[in-house]
């Protein structure tokens, strides 16, 4: 029985577990003077099914307010057995 628990929180723990990775997406030409952030985000099940139709480059342009151009945008993963949050961050003027 204490295996049988023990078995039960170890596989828990290991599904909530994530692991959370930022990397560079794109760099334009727009200059790097822009002071303003935006961010687009969407949660992805079992890799496959997509829950924001609307994320990307443009809506992270308009949650900030970015109207003269995207210097440049980084994309983060949050991964987890079940789901993985992406997350664009674009950065502008």
């Amino acid at each position: 029985m204490r295996k049988t628990i023990v078995t039960v929180f170890a596989v828990a723990a290991t599904a909530l577990t994530s692991c959370t990775i930022t990397t560079p997406l794109t760099v334009s030409e727009a200059p790097l003077t822009g002071n303003k952030t935006g961010t687009s985000s969407t949660v992805v099940l079992f890799g496959t099914w997509n829950l924001n139709s609307e994320y990307g480059l443009e809506e992270a342009a308009r949650n900030g307010g970015i109207k003269g151009g995207i210097s440049y945008a980084d994309i983060q993963y949050k991964r987890n057995v079940i789901f993985m949050k992406k997350t664009i961050i674009v950065h502008g003027n």
